[in-house]
């Protein structure tokens, strides 16, 4: 069984499959570097998380519903 972590964002839950520090990068990812960073990794997005200053590499879990 492998740890999955998860992050919601705006209702939609995604699977965290990298994770890098800002630090990793000399400047922001462009759209242009971002496409070729998701197609390398595998993933549907790059997001920004400032409270760790890390980018997170992710993929929405579609079929999952957040309940409150």
């Amino acid at each position: 069984m492998r740890k999955v972590e998860l992050l919601n964002v705006n209702g939609e839950l995604y699977e965290i499959i990298r994770k890098f520090a800002y630090t990793k990068f000399k400047t922001t990812i462009s759209s242009e570097d971002a496409t070729i960073l998701r197609e390398h990794y595998g993933v549907d997005k790059i997001l920004r998380h400032n409270p760790t200053q890390e980018y997170l590499f992710v993929n929405l879990i579609e079929e999952a519903k957040i309940v409150s």
